[in-house]
């Protein structure tokens, strides 16, 4: 069975810089193929790699009522030019978790700041666009920072959704592909599990989830870092990529489906 053969790969190196440098618990971003991407960080030992094939991510309200600005983003030091200024924008209106699936429009917004007061942004009532404010990297190509995301009046407990995407000013670096935010207040782990695994099975539709580097194909490298998460089982915000689909374990279902894309190599 191929799974018997390719675990011969799980002994590779991984390379990256000192874990202490990056925070963990943010989203990866980077450049994959000439765009903005996100993911998350893989850890081995002291040596981080950011897997930019993640487009789900969890964000847990309640640092204050109905808020948090966790998770951030981070990048590993010369990811980007120095001072690269990174923007991000509301794709659509917030989404609120039926049970069976996502609403429509609904009369609940969410707030975002990126900074000062002035980089206040409310979602849209009417599924419009919501361009926000960017941030530069630092000197060293390092772009770390949060976003500060807040829950608006008629808000209830619940899980709530929206989708968002990454752009450059310039449109250089292209813009990342869209990405969503689970925000769950007050809700149940299981609950927030159903909404991953919704977006990913129906709405995010990646066709090639198991290229786990997102460098164009699927190979041994995205095999090792499989094989990282398969053996933790449990995934843990704010995102899974070796989950495909969305279920909140790593199983043998997952591995079905890297196998399938295993033997295609290249993506679409």
């Amino acid at each position: 069975m191929r799974k018997t053969v390719l675990m011969a790969a799980a002994g590779m190196a991984l390379g990256g810089a000192t874990a202490g440098a990056i925070h963990l618990g943010d989203l990866a971003v980077g450049l994959a193929n000439g765009r903005l991407a996100t993911g998350v960080f893989l850890v081995n030992g002291d040596a981080p790699v950011p897997l930019l094939s993640e487009r789900v991510f969890i964000c847990t309200l309640g640092k204050f009522p109905g808020f948090n600005d966790d998770p951030g983003f981070d990048s590993l030091e010369g990811t980007f030019a120095a001072s690269q200024s990174i923007g991000y924008s509301m794709r659509g209106s917030l989404r609120k978790w039926t049970g069976s699936g996502l609403t429509t429009v609904i009369d609940e917004r969410l707030q975002t700041r990126f900074g000062t007061a002035a980089t206040i942004r409310l979602s849209s009532l009417d599924d419009t666009p919501v361009v926000g404010t960017s941030r530069a990297a630092n000197t060293f190509g390092v772009y770390h920072h949060h976003i500060g995301y807040t829950l608006l009046a008629p808000a209830s407990d619940g899980v709530y959704a929206l989708e968002f995407e990454l752009w450059a000013p310039g449109g250089s670096p292209a813009t990342s592909k869209p990405y969503w935010f689970v925000f769950n207040q007050n809700s149940d782990d299981a609950t927030v599990q159903n909404v991953v695994a919704y977006l990913k099975q129906n709405v995010v539709n990646e066709t090639c989830a198991a290229d786990l580097n997102a460098d164009g194909i699927v190979d041994d490298i995205d095999f090792v870092y499989f094989v990282a998460g398969y053996n933790e089982l449990v995934c843990a915000p704010p995102g899974c990529p070796y989950d495909f689909n969305g279920d909140g374990g790593v199983e043998d279902a997952d591995f079905v489906v890297f196998a399938q894309q295993y033997d295609v190599l290249l993506c679409p």
